[in-house]
């Protein structure tokens, strides 16, 4: 079991990996046709996960079989002890009370292969924490206690983490307070350099010095929560009105401010939605901008503005008060709007950076570039499109979780038994009922077994061919073996056919949501956050792969134990039907006060928990 299930938990990492890179990635997927590559890869990992599931249940199952059968064979060997050995006659008076007492005994023995299942797990959950706490730790920066110094490179080489080969090679910079402007070609390695910087890459050969700085970092591709525009900017910082207002003015919002209902206070919904390419780009500027960050990486911020509001953030921004005394590293491709302004040049060909000196600017012919040919016309229709698109956004970009109330519809039910096909089910009810006869079929062969040694036995006919136990006690041993036998097998196929059923629903039921969310509309993945996507295809899935199969068996074995309780004590005493009306009520009573109260329990619990830890995820550095 240890085995197999450290190769599950290898396997579910990977297809729980490639689930969270689909959702992230499920626009960009979509725009090139992608999805059914990665949903084919999706299905094989969740395949095999399946499989590992249904060989860990096998074990478990079978854990279990032999725990039943063998406090049955205690019971059988404790009578042929109690018959065989002390010639003693197993009375009814006495087997019924034996019974009781062995009952009470196989209660607590039947934890014992559950507690087994969880104490191997958790081996295999302590020892992937420790192999992944062994790991060594990242190799942080030689920080510099003077803030003066400036951040530098020394002969330094980074690889991406995973990768042998050097992505930078034999970098030696350093970057004075003002700023650096970084260029090159396309995948030269710009965005690796700041990335480095950050110590997102590992540094295989040099130095590397920083002053300990608190770094500002506007990413290429603009992150943004669904939260108002002055939150996103302000991102926990505190709000300083001059400062707020001027760093607006510089990056160019204050004209689109104006524009939103709810100006600044207006809601942008998941990852910006509410705004155009420019504005998000923009607002994550402004958040870096407004930081008292004093070293600022600056991941090509010009790229999405047209050329006339690229001119004013670089005029009002770059060279404006707001970054004075700041080290600012700026990567972008508009080398002809920082002429006169950058104290550095940096250009990186092909992993090797060289530095330019400043002044040899005007002689540089590879800093100039044509401006941009739009013409005003253009730029025009473009922000006139861009004011169509924000008027046509609403308030409320972000639907709120739809949530049930009383009891959980029969229908969802229904959908769980279709997924899990009607064969499966059926051998399931059918071994269920036939273990439960077994047992009652056990227990009147006991009844039988303790008046037949009576002086004038009760004939049933069904035993009639056996001995009288006080004569020849073997057949008797044997027929309870027998029932003790079957009773076991027939345990061992009720859990197997549950888990065929529960096997073929969860198989059924993931791969229609993975599904519908690979080709839903473009505006559900705008109104739906990430964090509730991933909690459906992970922490959900995993209630219906494992508990729910298990809670349904228990369910079904109690609906058929109490039928056929039921149908044994009216045959035996009808006048207890009565009294079982009586509690039934009561029971029904109850359970419906205590139900829709202890649902919403139960959500909030979950709804608290995730919140926690999505939390939790946020404030990580």
């Amino acid at each position: 079991m240890i085995y197999w299930e450290k190769k599950r938990r290898v396997v579910t990492d990977e297809k729980l990996k490639k689930v969270t890179q689909f959702i992230e990635s499920i626009r960009h997927l979509r725009w090139y046709g992608w999805e059914d590559t990665w949903l084919k890869g999706i299905m094989e990992s969740r395949q095999q996960e399946l499989h590992l599931r249904i060989i860990m249940i096998v074990f478990s199952t079978s854990l279990s079989f032999i725990q039943v059968y063998g406090s049955g064979l205690f019971v059988a060997v404790a009578f042929w002890a109690y018959t065989t050995i002390g010639g003693r006659s197993l009375r009814v008076d006495l087997i019924f009370p034996a019974l009781s007492l062995f009952q009470m005994l196989e209660r607590y023995l039947r934890s014992i292969p559950i507690l087994v299942t969880v104490v191997l797990n958790a081996y295999v959950a302590m020892g992937r924490i420790e192999t992944f706490m062994k790991e060594p730790d990242k190799e942080e920066p030689e920080v510099v206690a003077a803030e003066s110094t400036p951040l530098e490179l020394q002969k330094a080489s980074f690889a991406w983490p995973g990768v042998s080969k050097n992505v930078l090679e034999n970098v030696t910079l350093s970057f004075p307070t003002g700023l650096t402007v970084i260029y090159g070609e396309v995948a030269a390695g710009k965005t690796a350099l700041l990335q480095a910087l950050l110590g997102e890459l590992d540094k295989t050969e040099g130095e590397f010095l920083y002053p300990g700085e608190t770094i500002g970092y506007c990413a290429q591709t603009p992150w943004l929560q669904s939260m108002s525009i002055r939150e996103n900017i302000l991102f926990e910082s505190p709000y300083e009105e001059a400062r707020y207002q001027a760093t607006l003015d510089a990056c160019a919002l204050l004209p689109d401010m104006a524009s939103f209902k709810h100006g600044d206070m207006s809601n942008i919904g998941e990852n910006g939605i509410g705004l155009s390419g420019g504005q998000k780009a923009r607002v994550a500027l402004a958040r870096a901008v407004y930081s008292k960050a004093k070293v600022l990486f600056l991941d090509d911020p010009l790229s999405a503005l047209d050329h006339q509001t690229a001119e004013y953030i670089v005029r009002k921004l770059i060279a404006g008060p707001l970054l004075e005394g700041r080290t600012t590293l700026l990567v972008t491709h508009r080398t002809e709007l920082c002429h006169g302004i950058a104290k550095q040049w940096v250009e990186i060909d092909k992993g090797k950076a060289t530095i330019k000196e400043p002044s040899e600017d005007n002689n540089m012919s590879s800093l100039k570039r044509t401006n941009t040919s739009e013409s005003a016309n253009d730029e025009e229709s473009k922000k006139k499109k861009d004011e169509d698109e924000l008027a046509a956004v609403p308030d409320k970009f972000i639907e709120d979780e739809k949530r049930a109330h009383g009891g959980v519809k029969l229908r969802v039910y229904w959908k769980y038994v279709k997924s899990g096909t009607w064969r499966w089910w059926l051998m399931a009810v059918v071994a269920i009922a036939s273990f439960r006869s077994a047992e009652v079929a056990q227990t009147w062969f006991i009844k039988e077994w303790g008046e037949g040694y009576a002086v004038e036995r009760a004939s049933s006919g069904v035993f009639d061919r056996l001995p009288p136990p006080d004569e020849d006690i073997r057949p008797w041993l044997l027929v309870f073996l027998g029932f003790t036998t079957a009773s076991a097998v027939l345990y061992f196929f009720t859990h197997l056919s549950i888990v065929g059923a529960g096997y073929q629903a969860s198989k059924a039921i993931f791969r229609e949501v993975i599904e519908r969310v690979a080709h839903a509309n473009f505006r559900f993945y705008d109104t739906t956050p990430v964090g509730r996507l991933m909690n459906r295809m992970t922490s959900d899935m995993n209630i219906i792969d494992g508990s729910l199969a298990f809670m349904i068996t228990v369910i079904a074995w109690q609906f058929v134990s109490w039928f056929t309780s039921v149908i044994v004590i009216a045959a035996a005493a009808p006048a207890f039907l009565m009294f079982g009306v009586a509690m039934a009520a009561i029971f029904v009573y109850t359970f419906s006060r205590f139900l829709p109260t202890s649902q919403s329990l139960r959500r909030l619990e979950v709804s608290l928990l995730f919140r926690f830890c999505l939390e939790c995820e946020l404030s990580l550095p």
